[in-house]
């Protein structure tokens, strides 16, 4: 067996673990409570909008970045890999990234409407023919696609800002919840386990159809960077000091001025799905991310083995997360769904 890149080990790990931190909003409470800290009405909690705030400054969209550019970079070492061994290295990724398509689905309609993992397999069915190319070939368009992804998504908000549309009494529409939305939903989410299925499968097949116009476009630029990072070397050198900071800056100014946009439109749900404002300031910061974990498994240590064993299991422990999320508030304890700030 060849040796696995530690970097990419440790940062898989730390990815896997901390995405819950976001994922679990989804889960654990209605929908809407992912995009807006007061999401039910006549409830607005200090405590709730500064831990949303930090969560936006510093977590949400930074680590599933970090699991596109991981994607492209694993696409490229294993294309890279297989052909230095003879073996048919397109067929065999095809074969790979089908089989995760399988497992996407199953994982969208009967655990959790909220995989990652479908996008990545059919993203990564396109992508895969380009895994080999120059890193500077791939860096230009990975920006090329990523900025398309942001546009159609500052489009999409535009439009929907627009339409200036009224405040829907709708439970699974609404921007707030009523009391009562919040018993409908929780009900539902909380009931017979057909009706689950059944809800998560419209769920899942609206996000995935709104994702071919804009998420999904940035996951593919994502991939690209990853790809080209792989090639120039970044998960053995990471990035100087210098750069790492000028990154960081950028990406948390972006995210500043989002955040207070965000607070200054009343925290509206709609404006904060669709502005790509925090989708950049996360590509830079991940980026960020991404450097300081290189270093880290450069100098090593126990939590560093310990995260880089996480990341070899990857793929279990974001099923197995779902799961057990799924499993306590729906089944074991239901009657938290929904009652947790």
């Amino acid at each position: 067996m060849q040796d696995r890149i530690a970097s990419l080990d440790l940062i898989r790990g730390v990815a896997v673990l901390a995405i819950l931190l976001v994922n679990i909003y989804a889960i654990a409470l209605p929908h809407q409570a992912y995009d807006t800290p007061v999401w039910l009405m006549g409830v607005v909690n200090e405590v709730d909008i500064w831990v949303y705030g930090l969560q936006q400054l510093f977590v949400n969209g930074r680590f599933v970045t970090l699991f596109s550019v991981l994607f492209g970079a694993g696409l490229a070492l294993q294309t890279q890999r297989m052909q230095q061994d003879g073996r048919d290295a397109r067929k065999l990724t095809v074969r790979r990234l089908r089989w995760l398509l399988v497992f996407g689905l199953l994982h969208g309609v009967f655990i959790w409407f909220g995989d990652i993992l479908t996008i990545y397999a059919l993203v990564g069915l396109i992508m895969y023919r380009w895994a080999n190319k120059p890193a500077a070939w791939l860096f230009k368009r990975a920006f090329i696609v990523y900025a398309l992804g942001c546009m159609a998504m500052a489009l999409l908000m535009w439009a929907t800002m627009a339409m200036d549309l009224p405040q829907s009494e709708d439970p699974w529409d609404a921007v707030q919840l009523s009391r009562a939305g919040l018993v409908e939903q929780a009900q539902l989410w909380t009931g017979p386990y057909a009706e689950q299925v059944a809800l998560q499968a419209v769920f899942f097949l609206v996000s995935l159809a709104g994702a071919a116009f804009t998420f999904a476009w940035m996951v593919a630029g994502m991939m690209f960077c990853g790809m080209g990072l792989y090639h120039s070397g970044f998960f053995q050198r990471g990035l100087s000091v210098s750069r790492m900071l000028v990154l960081f800056a950028a990406g948390l100014a972006l995210a500043v001025a989002d955040l207070w946009v965000k607070q200054e439109a009343g925290w509206v749900a709609s404006y904060s799905a669709l502005n790509p404002l925090p989708f950049i300031a996360a590509a830079f910061m991940a980026t960020v991310y991404a450097a300081l974990m290189v270093r880290w498994a450069a100098i090593g240590g126990w939590l560093a083995q310990a995260l880089q064993s996480a990341g070899q299991i990857a793929f279990t422990l974001y099923i197995g997360q779902s799961v057990a999320m799924v499993l306590l508030f729906r089944w074991l304890v239901p009657g938290l769904w929904g009652q947790l700030s």
